[in-house]
């Protein structure tokens, strides 16, 4: 999945490691298993991926938001 967004959004391993940490933690802190979100993000394509003009903070963000009102992206 991080190669994916790597490749994507153009990040490095760096950025999307740290990404990747920060997002589990927001995750875990909003009541959300990290690798039920990591499992949907998996699933994005890359047509959702690139409606959020390459901010991988809004669309963790949104995807955490979502899973909280029990939806899917």
């Amino acid at each position: 999945m991080l190669q994916n967004m790597r490749h994507i959004m153009g990040l490095t391993e760096g950025t999307s490691n740290n990404l990747a940490t920060s997002t589990a933690q927001l995750a875990v802190q909003m009541g959300i298993q990290p690798q039920k979100m990591f499992a949907q993000l998996s699933n994005l394509s890359a047509d959702v991926v690139k409606h959020f003009g390459g901010s991988t903070k809004q669309l963790y963000k949104t995807l955490i938001f979502a899973n909280r009102l029990n939806l899917t992206m």
